[in-house]
């Protein structure tokens, strides 16, 4: 072995290093701002998912068994850290009414898999506010019935074909 390996080697322990420094780093800024929260009189993010959860769980027992609650089994380790991740950009009301919106969908996709909370979150732009004054601004292309209206012949080509690869008609 060369003097070469052995600096190869040290380097790639000290790369190891640094991603576990950042790692801690990233838990203690959490720790520091979970803190800050409860500080501040606003609800802890424990408090936050169990909200979340259980108003999933009510709009899903709704539409899926009628007349109970708590049947929706979570997975809890993915669907934890997808909902954290949800609440780094979204409130929790624009979250909750992203997901009355979801359940409320009859794509078939989503019935047949029974509105899962993972494809909620994969889909979940799809669930956003529809502002009609935004899209007013320009007119759609001709003959285009999307919503949200298509804002380019290029996008109501696009949306076309994949509308008549998914059997739609517009």
């Amino acid at each position: 072995m060369g003097k070469g390996s052995g600096e190869q080697a040290r380097l790639e322990k000290l790369g190891k290093l640094c991603e576990l420094l950042r790692a801690k780093q990233a838990e203690c800024f959490e720790l520091a701002e979970e803190m800050a929260r409860v500080a501040g009189g606003q609800a802890a993010i424990g408090d936050t998912l169990t909200t979340l959860r259980t108003f999933y769980d009510t709009v899903w027992c709704q539409r899926y068994t009628p007349g109970k609650d708590k049947q929706y089994i979570w997975q809890w380790a993915k669907d934890t850290a997808l909902m954290k991740k949800l609440l780094k950009t979204l409130a929790v009301e624009e979250i909750e009414r992203r997901m009355a919106n979801y359940l409320k969908a009859d794509d078939p996709f989503f019935l047949k898999n029974r509105h899962t909370f993972g494809i909620f979150v994969a889909s979940i732009n799809q669930f956003a506010e529809f502002s009609k004054e935004l899209h007013e601004e320009l007119p759609p292309p001709v003959g285009c019935k999307h919503l949200p209206p298509c804002c380019s012949d290029q996008e109501h080509t696009r949306r076309r074909a994949q509308d008549n690869s998914l059997g739609s008609a517009f």
